[in-house]
């Protein structure tokens, strides 16, 4: 993801690192979320942390949504 996130250029940078961040995000949702705990990943924890340690967003302000609902949607389900 860092890579994804750090080689955008140009004067969209800003807008691609959010949608990336927040792709991240609902990629966790869909890939993991639905599964009971001790069904995900051993890294889940520190992957969701390592795209959390992303925002906040500086230039796309309406991936906020995103990260809100999957920080509901994690809270309960966990």
């Amino acid at each position: 993801m860092e890579e994804l996130h750090t080689n955008s250029t140009g004067s969209k940078a800003p807008e691609a690192h959010d949608n990336v961040v927040a792709a991240f995000f609902r990629i966790i949702e869909f890939q993991y979320l639905e599964l009971p705990a001790a069904g995900r990943p051993a890294n889940f924890l520190s992957m969701v942390g390592d795209v959390f340690s992303k925002i906040p967003f500086e230039a796309d302000m309406t991936e906020n949504e995103t990260v809100l609902k999957f920080s509901f949607k994690l809270y309960e389900k966990d």
